[in-house]
This record gives C-alpha cells, sequence and structure tokens, in this order.
C-alpha cells in the first residue's frame, strides 16, 4: 500500500469509529475495503485494535443496524429513502467484508470509562482490554481505562502487580506509579510501589522496559533479569540484578532459600503473610536456615521456625514475636 494513502485511509477509519466521519467519507472507505483482499484484511486488523470483536456475522441483520443508525440521527431529522438503501447497501458491504470471521460493530466506541481493580482471592488476575494481563497483589490497586484509546496504553498503579504485557510495538503500554512512568510494548515485570515509604521497585523477567520519572530528570532501559528501585524522596535509583527469586513469592506463593539468613527469610515472611514478625534475641538474625515454604498457612510457617530455630512464638493481632528458649 502506498504511504500516504493508508495515512488518509487511517484518518478514515479513526473517523469512521470516532464518530466524526460523513456519508460520503463511509462510502470511500467502503469502497476502498472492497478493492482489494489486502484492503479488507488490514481494515479488519485496525478494527480489531479499536475494539473487541462483540457480534457475530451470524447473527448480524441490516435492517436492525439500521435501526441503531436511525437512533443516532437528529430526532427532527427526517430519513429518507435514499439514505435507508444506502445504509442498508453499507451495512451489506461491511457483513461481507468480515463474513467468515467476527463482525466488528459499526457502533463507535463509547467514551472511555475508568475502572478501578483491587484483589479479588477468587479472580486474582484482571484481563485488560488489549489482552493484557495484571495479577494484583492484596495491596494493589489498578486503574485502567474499560478500552484502550487509539495508540494509547495507559494505566496507574498504587502497590504491587505482576504484569504480562500483550505485545504491540506500535501501542507503548505505561504504568504511572507515583511519579515513575514504566513504558513497555510487550513483556512481562514485576512493579512494587510503596506510596507511603516512596519507594518504586520493578524487577524483569522477560523483554525491555523503560523506566522514568514524570520530568524524564532520568531515564533506565532494563533488560531480563534486571531491577531497579528508586527512592522518590531521596531521587536516589539502584539498579542491579535480582538478588533475591523470591521476589515473586507473594504470587506463587512458594518461598525457596539455601543457606539464607533468617532476617532474611522474616522479611519476606512478612510481605507474604501480611505480618510483622520480630526475633527478640540479639542471636537470631544470624542464623542461616535451609527451607523451602509451598503454599503453607502462617500456623503451618509457626510451627516449622519454632522446631527449625529453636524458639518459642506469641503472637498478637499484628505481630509475631519469637523468642530464645532458655533452658
Amino acid at each position: 500500500m502506498d504511504t500516504n494513502n493508508l495515512i488518509e485511509i487511517d484518518e478514515l477509519i479513526l473517523s469512521y469509529y470516532n464518530k466524526t466521519s460523513s456519508k460520503e467519507e463511509d462510502a470511500a472507505l467502503l469502497q476502498w475495503v472492497a478493492e482489494r483482499l489486502e484492503n479488507k484484511e488490514y481494515f479488519k486488523s485496525e478494527l480489531l485494535l479499536l475494539k473487541k470483536p462483540e457480534i457475530d456475522t451470524a447473527h448480524f441483520d441490516a435492517k436492525d443496524a439500521y435501526a441503531d443508525f436511525q437512533k443516532r440521527l437528529p430526532a427532527t431529522k427526517e430519513v429518507s429513502f435514499y439514505h435507508h438503501k444506502w445504509w442498508l447497501m453499507v451495512a451489506s458491504v461491511v457483513a461481507l467484508i468480515i463474513a467468515g470471521g467476527a463482525f466488528f460493530m459499526l457502533n463507535r466506541q463509547d467514551e472511555a470509562k475508568m475502572l478501578t481493580y483491587t484483589y479479588n482471592p477468587k479472580l486474582p488476575q484482571v484481563v485488560l482490554s488489549d489482552k493484557t494481563e495484571v495479577t494484583l497483589s492484596k495491596s494493589a490497586k489498578l486503574i485502567a481505562p474499560n478500552t484502550f484509546e487509539q495508540k494509547k496504553r495507559r494505566v496507574e498503579l498504587d502497590g504491587q502487580a505482576f504484569f504480562n504485557v500483550h505485545h504491540n510495538k506500535h501501542w507503548p503500554f505505561i504504568i504511572k506509579t507515583g511519579n515513575i512512568l514504566t513504558e513497555v510494548v510487550g513483556t512481562s515485570f514485576n512493579i512494587n510501589y510503596d506510596k507511603a515509604q516512596g519507594l518504586f521497585t520493578i524487577s524483569v523477567e522477560s523483554g525491555v522496559v523503560k523506566v522514568s520519572d514524570c520530568k524524564h530528570t532520568f531515564n533506565k532501559v532494563l533488560y531480563k533479569g534486571d531491577q531497579l528501585v528508586v527512592n522518590e524522596k531521596t531521587k536516589e535509583q539502584t539498579a542491579q540484578k535480582i538478588k533475591n527469586n523470591n521476589y515473586l513469592a507473594w504470587k506463587t506463593n512458594v518461598l525457596t532459600y539455601k543457606n539464607t539468613p533468617i532476617k532474611e527469610v522474616m522479611s519476606d515472611l512478612e510481605s507474604l503473610y501480611g505480618k510483622h514478625m520480630v526475633l527478640c534475641d540479639s542471636s537470631l538474625p544470624e542464623i542461616k536456615v535451609t527451607i523451602q515454604i509451598d503454599h503453607q498457612t502462617l500456623p503451618e510457617v509457626q510451627v516449622l521456625l519454632e522446631k527449625l530455630l529453636g524458639v518459642k512464638a506469641r503472637e498478637t493481632q499484628d505481630t509475631i514475636y519469637f523468642y530464645a528458649q532458655t533452658n
């Protein structure tokens, strides 16, 4: 396709989809689509990016489509036979274009509504309109539109979540967390944003990730296995390789340690179970352990630690205290 012509076609498709096209522009667009199979496939792919398919061609009815079209016209304007015939022609052409696949409804995109997602134990994973999958932690709050606008995929996150972003090199996916912007086109990574502490941590599972602040005073490019910690209060940035492979324990419910200081284990357990843990004897923090915790409940872990460390635990509403046993 000629580049200049393609730009004009893109403008026609976007105008048509956003309810700003004229009858003549719609007719010109549909005539272009009907000319070549290549045009048909391009038209279908562009509509797919703009809106998820909703109606199957087997159930498409031109009269129903015309009735829907009438509703969009001003109430005082009489619809002539010519308009009726023209709309039936348009509806028929579209039905032929999409034959053999899903019908991309000719009603235009409604104004995007912003939705707020929080943790649901029965359904912790959210699938956005672009097929991006987001797994939310108990502390997470995600704000995203019900449908992304053209060439714009932007969400906001507070807390911790794992993203598996659907690849689309033409539509960057941007996550705003506090004053930090994370931009990708298709990759997987974990973001942990502690608003109270002003700490942002991103760990890259696959692909390439760009991180900057809203004013672009810094820009970082991260790859698989990289981790970046940003302190919004001090402006300090620390880039490193992922050292703690248990950073996804909140998602997998599995923790694995080999010859690891118990104080590090306790820190991860606090994040996983949401309960503060205190080692009450100065000799305890440096004890090294080899242990795996796999989908165990907090009471089970508490008993395990008592046996492993030779300690006694005492639990309050929000804290577990571990005391060295005396003979």
